[in-house]
């Protein structure tokens, strides 16, 4: 099975969270169970953690995991590829994250196929639900 690639996050927003909760490096490493060094290397982007070491960090912070996400240009009228290229990712890396086919993400970003499991296809663009099913009508009427 190949490795999943983790959530991407913004560090420094991460790092403005910790600030203004007053934690300390220390105390946000402690409670994440990884070293100070891994907290430094999160918040200068210099390593992104895993999924889990994320969804943990978001809860500590009192945020979604979506909101450490990478700011997304206007979504008003991206489609689905749009999402992908502007995260940096390949239709192999998301088809990776689902363990779906290539072919199965290339028919869901040309509106060709409903993506099933929305959560996940969400997740692995770094939208909420309900912009992924915007962004998927998108696909569709501009036939992508």
């Amino acid at each position: 099975m190949p490795a999943r690639k983790p959530i991407q996050f913004d560090g420094e927003l991460a790092r403005r969270l910790r600030k203004d909760r007053a934690l300390s490096i220390a105390d946000l490493a402690g409670a994440l169970q990884v070293s100070e060094s891994s907290i430094k290397m999160y918040e200068r982007g210099q390593r992104q953690p895993g999924d889990a070491v994320t969804r943990t960090l978001a809860d500590i912070l009192g945020v979604d995991p979506a909101t450490l996400a990478p700011r997304l240009p206007d979504l008003a009228d991206a489609t689905l590829a749009d999402i992908r290229r502007a995260l940096r990712f390949s239709a192999t890396d998301i088809a990776e994250q689902l363990q779906v086919s290539v072919e199965v993400v290339w028919l869901v970003e040309r509106g060709e196929r409903l993506p099933d499991r929305a959560p996940d296809w969400a997740q692995a663009y770094r939208l909420t639900v309900e912009q992924l099913r915007d962004a998927w009508l998108r696909c569709t009427a501009a036939g992508n």
